[in-house]
């Protein structure tokens, strides 16, 4: 097992590992809640895109720590992968599906950050599991409209809300610059944070329906929150044109024209709740 996820203190960059995730804005804050385990699941052989997520999770705990510092309140705690309530994976798909499944089973959360497959979010449905990795059909979707482009989720060049604060904190606290991998680590964290924290219960149960009922601040201007049909995040995606420094990142889609609501407009990438074959396990 790596020894970030083993459940003990680890020093890294003058910040020691025990706590998750980060909080934006005022929240009513209930009774103290219990303790919430938290573990990060990633492939054995430890590449440069789970160093990535690592880093971002990172980020998210030392966020919590001020901010359970400051409001008198206990973070969420690493542990083991058995020992914990929450998973936060970016692994191949077959082993996301694994253990979608297994936390279906046991009651446990899942963020999916790092599986974009279709099946995953068509066959495997689950109340429990959220996907913060945009799908293979938001890509496709996306990359129609922006022709001869790369599309990503995260880029180091975005400034605007609030994201080039969050980009300057992630190079401060990591030494190179946030990616897409990172992004969805520190999002992820975040995400189970502010749900856990409106709360006076660890109960899984709770805690994912807070989730699947909520709307988070990812710096990416609009509000994201998990569709109910699949729990895919909503969110907008990013075209770049890696070989010139000066491209500005372009939104997809492009908020300037919307016809409906934010979430109509955000709901144009990917499987639409006619399309889909999942259910939540409440739908079905």
């Amino acid at each position: 097992m790596n020894e970030e996820l083993s459940g003990r203190p680890v020093s890294r960059r003058g910040f020691v590992c025990s706590t998750a995730a980060a909080i934006s804005g005022f929240v009513f804050l209930p009774d103290r809640p219990e303790s919430l385990k938290l573990a990060v699941v990633t492939p054995a052989n430890r590449d440069r895109t789970s160093a990535h997520l690592l880093d971002g999770v990172r980020l998210g705990l030392s966020e919590a720590q001020r901010a359970a510092s400051l409001f008198g309140r206990e973070s969420m705690n690493l542990a083991s992968r058995d020992e914990a309530q929450v998973l936060i994976a970016s692994v191949g798909p077959e082993a996301c599906r694994s253990i979608a499944e297994q936390c279906d089973r046991e009651k446990k959360i899942l963020i999916d950050c790092g599986s974009r497959a279709n099946a995953l979010r068509r066959e495997v449905c689950s109340r429990f599991v959220f996907h913060v990795e945009a799908s293979e059909a938001m890509y496709a979707d996306a990359q129609k409209q922006a022709p001869g482009r790369s599309v990503t989720l995260w880029t180091a060049s975005l400034e605007k809300y609030g994201a080039s604060q969050l980009n300057d904190r992630f190079r401060s606290a990591a030494g190179y610059p946030m990616d897409s991998l990172a992004w969805t680590g520190w999002l992820a964290v975040k995400i189970v944070w502010e749900s856990y924290l409106r709360l006076s219960s660890s109960d899984t149960s709770m805690i994912a329906q807070r989730i699947a009922s909520g709307e988070f601040d990812g710096h990416k201007g609009a509000q994201l929150s998990f569709r109910a049909w699949d729990h895919q995040l909503r969110q907008p995606l990013y075209s770049v044109q890696a070989a010139d420094p000066h491209d500005l990142p372009r939104e997809i889609p492009d908020a300037a024209e919307a016809r409906g609501t934010t979430r109509e407009l955000l709901d144009t990438l990917g499987d639409s709740a006619r399309e889909t074959e999942c259910r939540m396990a409440s739908q079905r």
